[in-house]
């Protein structure tokens, strides 16, 4: 969200928080893939597999 807003907000909401969009460089699709997306998709990966290894070998969850 805060991409579209760094790359979407009008003036007049940048001189209201006193801020300009210059003020967020590391807010970029490449940090976002690289330091959010990815490492949360292999998470999921990695926990959705555990629990249905431990669903289809005891037949309960943890």
């Amino acid at each position: 969200m805060g991409l579209f807003i760094k790359a979407g907000a009008p003036e007049s909401f940048w001189s209201s928080i006193g801020k300009t969009a210059a003020d967020f460089p590391e807010l970029t699709w490449g940090n976002f893939f690289v330091g959010n997306l990815l490492p949360v998709t292999i998470g999921n990966m990695i926990g959705g597999s555990v629990m249905v290894s431990s669903i289809c070998e005891n037949g309960e969850f943890f």
